[in-house]
């Protein structure tokens, strides 16, 4: 039976960032622990599984690719899905790392109060989780590293998402020195799927943890919240599972707002609207 809670018990980089677009999701999604409605079969605009050739929805996919990255790494198969061919050194060498006892697979690193590392199932202290997809040790132990490179595979777009993406890598690095006590260095490395890039940014352990006040206000706000006000927006309310029902939502959310029926303003005479940029592969 799912327990709900009046306030959010654990914060995590995933559950910061649907909170802070709209707490009353939040507050549905983590509190009142509500399945979000059956998504039925993929629509047209969602990728195409190139060894079935049937569409999958993206979180489907995101799955098929990180249990592909898991399981080639650790040799329990000698082969990985073929959308992850342009990191085929990256995976090769962290299988040659594993073998050697140097690299951790889907990690879940949990912490109490005051950033003390505890275990995965501490259900009642933990105040923050972080999950990543692979951790190496360069120098060092795998349990008492110096150096090391903290990995996550992303398998959506990449595009407006550059910020969000190195406010994670903070946390990455974060979660690393709190726990390792001895790791002098961070890499911390998203490896983008669908756009053959690599993002990479070093932290020493100063570095990162000048950002640890950030962290510990957010993580502060987010689990003292016994209100959970809704941030009613065209883009939050349009992709919110607690949506209206009318708009394919289960219904729960009792704002007003209805995405559908918000009017564009048009925009001021004598004006144009911007055309997007080209953008840059580099990371």
């Amino acid at each position: 039976m799912v327990r709900e809670t009046a306030t959010i018990e654990a914060a995590s980089f995933s559950r910061l960032d649907v909170y802070e677009q709209c707490a009353h999701r939040g507050y549905w999604q983590y509190c009142k622990k509500i399945p979000e409605p059956d998504r039925g079969l993929p629509h047209k605009r969602c990728p195409i599984n190139p060894t079935t050739k049937q569409r999958e929805w993206h979180n489907d996919r995101g799955t098929r690719l990180h249990d592909s990255m898991d399981k080639y790494i650790r040799g329990v198969l000698d082969t990985y899905d073929v959308e992850l061919k342009d990191f085929d050194i990256e995976m090769t060498n962290l299988r040659s790392a594993f073998e050697k006892g140097m690299v951790y697979t889907e990690q879940m690193w949990c912490y109490k109060d005051d950033w003390i590392p505890t275990v995965w199932n501490d259900w009642d202290h933990t105040n923050m989780r972080i999950k990543l997809d692979a951790f190496q040790a360069i120098e060092g132990t795998r349990d008492d590293p110096f150096e090391a490179i903290a990995i996550d595979l992303k398998s959506g777009k990449k595009f407006g998402n550059e910020v969000k993406h190195a406010t994670q890598l903070q946390l990455y690095a974060l979660g690393a020195f709190k726990k390792y006590p001895n790791l002098e260095t961070c890499h911390t490395e998203i490896w983008y799927s669908d756009f053959d890039d690599l993002k990479m940014v070093t932290y020493r352990r100063d570095q990162a943890l000048r950002n640890q006040p950030d962290w510990d206000k957010r993580i502060e706000v987010m689990l003292s919240d016994t209100i959970f006000e809704a941030r009613a927006s065209e883009h939050n309310c349009k992709y919110c599972p607690y949506k209206h029902k009318e708009d394919g939502g289960t219904g729960h959310c009792e704002t007003p707002y209805r995405y559908q029926q918000q009017a564009r303003s048009p925009s001021p005479a004598g004006t144009t609207q911007a055309k997007p940029g080209s953008r840059s592969r580099a990371g």
